[in-house]
C-alpha cells in the first residue's frame, strides 16, 4: 500500500531535479528575460542558492549588481568608498513535511527603494504532480513582477496586468504580517455598504406594504379622526384671535387715556389738592 505523503514528496522530487531544465527552456522563450539576464543574471538552483543543498527547496532568481557608489567616514575618519546593490525577484518553491507545496515571490528590491509588500504568496500546491504544468505561469508571473520591482525594469501591458492581479487577488506579507486579499476586501466593504443600504430599502418598502395594507375603514377612521382634531383646533384659534384683537382695542384705549391725561395743562380756576409733599412743607 503506498504512501501518499511520500508520492508527494517523490513529486516534488522529480520536479526539483528537473528544474534547471524546465525553467531554462522557459528562459530562452522569454524575450524579457534575455534583457534582464544581461542586467541581473538569472540563477536556476534546486536545492537553493546556499549551495543546493536543501532537498526542500528550488529557488529561481535573478541575482545582484551594483547600481551606484557612495562615500562614507569609516573608522578613523578615514573615507571609504561604499558600493549599492541592487538585488532581483525570487521565485520559490518550498516542500512542506507533508508533502505540499508554497510557492512565494520576492520582489526586487535597492538598499533605497523597495516595494511595501515583502512578499507574495503567489500558489498553494496540495498535489505536487501539478507543478510541472503550473510552472509556466508561475515563471510569467515572476518575470513580471521582476520588470515591475527591479529599477530597471520595463513591463509591458500585459505584465502590468499580471502584477495588479498579483496584488490585488493574492495574499502578501508586509511589515511581517500576513495580509489578506485587497480585492476580498474591497468586496467585504462594498458588501457592507450593498446589505445596509438594501435592509433599508426593504425595511421601507415592509412599511409601506403594510400601511397599504391596512383595512381601508380603519384608514377612513384615522383621517376622520384627525379632520374633527383639526376643526376643533382652528375653531380655538378663531376664538383665541378674537380675544386677542378685543384687548389689543382695550389696551390701546388705554394707552390714548394717559398720553391725553400726561398732556392736558391743569386749569387756574381749579381748586389745588394739596399732597403729602406740601403738607410737609407747611
Amino acid at each position: 500500500m503506498t504512501n501518499p505523503r511520500i508520492d508527494r514528496i517523490k513529486s516534488f522530487d522529480e520536479f526539483r531535479e528537473n528544474a534547471k531544465e524546465s525553467f531554462g527552456a522557459y528562459a530562452k522563450s522569454d524575450s524579457s528575460n534575455e534583457r534582464l539576464d544581461k542586467l541581473f543574471s538569472l540563477c536556476i538552483c534546486p536545492g537553493g542558492r546556499d549551495g543546493g543543498l536543501n532537498k526542500k527547496i528550488v529557488e529561481v532568481f535573478y541575482g545582484n549588481r551594483p547600481i551606484d557608489s557612495v562615500e562614507e567616514v569609516g573608522e578613523n575618519w578615514q573615507t571609504i568608498t561604499r558600493l549599492e546593490t541592487a538585488h532581483g525577484a525570487t521565485l520559490s518553491y518550498f516542500r512542506t513535511d507533508d508533502g505540499h507545496v508554497i510557492c512565494n515571490l520576492y520582489p526586487a528590491k535597492s538598499e533605497n527603494q523597495r516595494p511595501l509588500e515583502e512578499v507574495i504568496l503567489l500558489d498553494y500546491l496540495s498535489d505536487p504532480r501539478l507543478l510541472k504544468d503550473r510552472s509556466k505561469l508561475h515563471w510569467k508571473m515572476f518575470v513580471a513582477y521582476m520588470e515591475s520591482t527591479c529599477i530597471d525594469g520595463a513591463p509591458n501591458i500585459l505584465q502590468r496586468l499580471r502584477v495588479f492581479y498579483l496584488r490585488n487577488f493574492k495574499r502578501y506579507v508586509q511589515d511581517k504580517i500576513v495580509k489578506s486579499r485587497k480585492a476580498v476586501d474591497l468586496i467585504k466593504e462594498l458588501s457592507k455598504y450593498v446589505l445596509t443600504v438594501g435592509l433599508s430599502g426593504f425595511i421601507i418598502l415592509f412599511v409601506t406594504i403594510i400601511k397599504d395594507g391596512l383595512d381601508s375603514k380603519a384608514q377612513d377612521t384615522e383621517v376622520q379622526e384627525l379632520q374633527s382634531v383639526s376643526e376643533q383646533t382652528l375653531g380655538e384659534l378663531e376664538v383665541i384671535s378674537g380675544r386677542t384683537a378685543a384687548l389689543d382695542e382695550n389696551l390701546s384705549e388705554v394707552v390714548r387715556l394717559l398720553q391725553a391725561l400726561s398732556s392736558k395743562e391743569p386749569d387756574p380756576g381749579e381748586e389745588k389738592i394739596e399732597t403729602d409733599d406740601d403738607l410737609d412743607e407747611n
